[in-house]
């Protein structure tokens, strides 16, 4: 008896959450036929809607992570000479132009070509310098 009630009050539980969850807007929840509204606007009024989107008034920023975050990495202890622990990761493509094919084709541009992109400059070790691979003149 005491599983029975146990699932009847999770059940009733479980409903008046459900019950009490807000709907989706219906703008919110995607056209059943697949069909991407944005594409059907003239090409001046999307490019105008990616500018707002995209570009940032401010600088995007690059990031210089490290490689891994145990102790070896970051000494360098046991690595080749000529590995390095700084990789330097982009912003990446922003979530907009991973909708679609499409859009990936109109967004990029404007994203890579309006913004300006900032990185912090790079600790070089002595091993990326151009001697450790000789003189090639």
């Amino acid at each position: 008896m005491g599983q029975a009630l146990s699932r009847l009050i999770t059940a009733c539980q479980n409903y008046a959450y459900l019950k009490h969850t807000p709907k989706p807007h219906p703008a919110e929840q995607p056209d059943p036929s697949g069909k991407c509204h944005l594409l059907s606007l003239p090409p001046e009024l999307r490019n105008l809607i990616y500018r707002i989107v995209l570009v940032s008034g401010s600088p995007v920023d690059m990031m210089t992570l490290k490689a891994a975050s145990d102790s070896d990495c970051e000494t360098g202890e046991g690595k080749d000479e000529h590995e390095t622990t700084n990789i330097l990761a982009s912003a990446g493509d922003p979530p907009l132009a991973q909708t679609c094919h499409a859009i990936e084709q109109e967004t990029l541009s404007i994203y890579y070509g309006e913004n300006v992109f900032r990185s912090e400059p790079l600790d070089i070790s002595p091993s990326w310098s151009t001697s450790a691979y000789g003189d090639r003149s």
